[in-house]
């Protein structure tokens, strides 16, 4: 999962602790709801989860918003599910 964040708000916020405006998390789950595996990185705009599913079923992806510094950013985000 990737999305955008402003360029301007990055430049302007750069010496920060977290200059990113938009922090996302990514999490996979299950069919019995245990979890499978996620992503938390704070430092760049994508989130990436590999996994060999161990049962058939569905699995369900969550995204949380973990932080939101840049409030005047447009959201966009693209996701890509691979099943090979």
């Amino acid at each position: 999962m990737a999305w955008q964040n402003r360029g301007t708000y990055t430049y302007d916020h750069r010496g920060d602790a977290h200059p990113i405006g938009q922090d996302l998390d990514l999490s996979v789950y299950g069919p019995t709801g245990a979890y499978v595996g996620g992503s938390l990185s704070w430092d760049n705009p994508y989130e990436v989860v590999n996994f060999t599913p161990s049962v058939s079923g569905t699995y369900t992806i969550k995204v949380k918003r973990y932080a939101n510094r840049d409030g005047g950013s447009a959201f966009r985000m693209g996701l890509l599910i691979n099943t090979y």
